[in-house]
């Protein structure tokens, strides 16, 4: 590779790695909802695989959580898993 394209490849990743960062954290990620406990909501076919959801921060920035909405926590006995 040229050093042109090094540099047009820095560029791009010094602008893209901070600006997903700010997205992710103020204002949202997509996740796989997966497992039985979500049933009948999601998961409605056990051969179709899992669902898909949008997890919002600005609802739980602001205490925004209203009864019937779901909300995803960390596992405080596994703290790579979400709950």
């Amino acid at each position: 590779m040229t050093a042109t394209v090094l540099k047009t490849i820095w560029r791009s990743l010094v602008v893209t790695v901070p600006v997903t960062i700010v997205v992710v954290d103020c204002v949202g990620y997509v996740a796989k909802v997966e497992g039985m406990s979500m049933k009948p909501t999601f998961n409605l076919e056990d051969d179709k695989g899992s669902d898909i959801v949008l997890l919002s921060h600005w609802a739980s920035r602001r205490f925004d959580i209203k009864r019937g909405q779901i909300v995803s926590i960390v596992s405080p006995r596994e703290p790579n898993q979400l709950i």
